[in-house]
C-alpha cells in the first residue's frame, strides 16, 4: 500500500484513492487471482507521482523567487555601505592593493 495518503496533499488524487481502498475491500480471491486492484492502484501510483513532481515544481519557483529578494536586499545593503555600483569598494580595493601588492580577500556575500 501507499505511504500515509494525507487528503490535502493529494486533492487531485482523492477519486484514485477511494477506488483503490473500495477495491482492497472486495473479496481476496478475485483480488489475488486476478488481479482486479492492479490497474486502480497503478493509476493511483502515477497521480501521485505527478502530484509530487508539481508540489516539488512548485517549490522551486518559490525559492527562486525568495531567493532573488535576498539577494536584492544584499545588493542594496551593499549599496547602502559603499554607494552605487559599490564605487567606494572599488576604491577601497585599489588602495589596498597600491599598499600591500595584493586584493584583499572578497566574501561570497560581496562577489
Amino acid at each position: 500500500m501507499h505511504p500515509q495518503l494525507e487528503a490535502e496533499r493529494f486533492v487531485p488524487c482523492q477519486e484514485l484513492i477511494d477506488a483503490l481502498e473500495h477495491c482492497h475491500k472486495q473479496d481476496y480471491i478475485s483480488r489475488a487471482l486476478w488481479g482486479l486492484c492492479n490497474d486502480p492502484k497503478e493509476a493511483l501510483s502515477r497521480c501521485l507521482h505527478e502530484t509530487r513532481l508539481s508540489q516539488v515544481r512548485e517549490k522551486i519557483i518559490v525559492g527562486k523567487e525568495k531567493q532573488k529578494g535576498l539577494q536584492a536586499k544584499w545588493r542594496e545593503a551593499r549599496e547602502g555601505a559603499y554607494g552605487k555600483d559599490e564605487k567606494l569598494k572599488k576604491v577601497i580595493d585599489a588602495e589596498y592593493a597600491l599598499k600591500y601588492g595584493q586584493k584583499p580577500e572578497t566574501t561570497a556575500e560581496s562577489g
